[in-house]
């Protein structure tokens, strides 16, 4: 939601000076670093979760590359990272929702044991 509205609100008014591709750079590297930090979160949670963060990370990566050199190849490769994502993120929502509701795993996600972990 925040980049639909930096593209429909922002984008606009920074086209006429050129610096859209530099804002858009640095707008995706915010999350670059969010999702970095969660990735390293995740590793202690599951598989599927890492996964999921390793994967948004290249993506960010590769979009924040192809902004900023203006290359739309590697834009391009960075959607299609994006759609991977996207798949991880349903398998993994499809996994915890499946695997509560009948009570087993069916779908691993290869989960850490966090009761051991954490302080009671």
């Amino acid at each position: 939601m925040s980049f639909a509205f930096y593209i429909y609100f922002i984008v606009p008014q920074l086209e006429s000076s050129g610096k859209a591709y530099q804002a858009t750079g640095r707008f995706l590297f915010a999350w670059l670093i969010f999702t970095a930090y969660m990735c390293i979160a995740a590793f202690r949670v599951s598989r599927v979760l890492f996964i999921l963060f390793v994967v948004l990370v290249i993506t960010f990566i590769l979009l924040i590359v192809g902004a900023l050199a203006q290359k739309p190849v590697v834009t391009n490769v960075g959607g299609w990272f994006g759609i991977a994502t996207a798949f991880v993120a349903w398998y993994g929502s499809a996994g915890v929702m499946i695997n509560t509701t009948f009570g087993r795993k069916i779908f691993p996600l290869g989960l850490h044991k966090v009761d051991a972990v954490l302080p009671k």
